[in-house]
């Protein structure tokens, strides 16, 4: 009987080691397999933050880009408008044969009155009442014309 108690206790040890060795073996390859995907996945990590960082540089570049077209059309558009010749640069007014306001309402009927006491020439009756020209006292153009536009 102790030889069969000393047998089963050694195959039992036996068995014990064969498990034991069995058990590491599937740890060291589920770990392995584990580190092999986690290795994967921090250098798709990686490959996607070096894609990102070049676009960041590119959207730096873009924007540099678009900075320096905003300038230079700034700086086109400051150059018409100070232009003299067919730009936007301070031109004279127009002069106007009626005003809206009532200073100029009683200066118009004094020239008025002293243009029909004086024959003027037509282009300076017409700057005078306003009347051919088609402006009115509110500086309405189409006012008085019969060519008025549709609307």
């Amino acid at each position: 009987m102790l030889e069969r108690a000393t047998a089963s206790d050694e195959a039992a040890r036996v068995e014990r080691e064969q498990l034991t060795e069995l058990a590491k073996t599937e740890a060291r390859r589920a770990g392995e397999a584990e580190r092999v995907q986690v290795e994967g996945e921090v250098q798709a990590l990686l490959a996607r933050r070096d894609f990102l960082v070049s676009d960041v540089d590119h959207l730096e570049q873009f924007i540099a880009a678009q900075r320096e077209r905003l300038i230079e059309a700034s700086a086109e558009i400051s150059a018409i408008v100070q232009r003299v010749p067919n730009g936007l640069a301070e031109m004279r007014r127009p002069l106007l044969s009626a005003a809206a306001d009532e200073a100029a309402s009683t200066t118009d009927s004094a020239s008025s009155t002293a243009s029909t006491e004086a024959p003027a020439a037509d282009g300076d009756r017409d700057a005078v009442d306003g009347a051919s020209t088609g402006v009115d006292e509110t500086g309405d153009i189409w006012a008085r014309r019969s060519d008025q536009p549709d609307g």
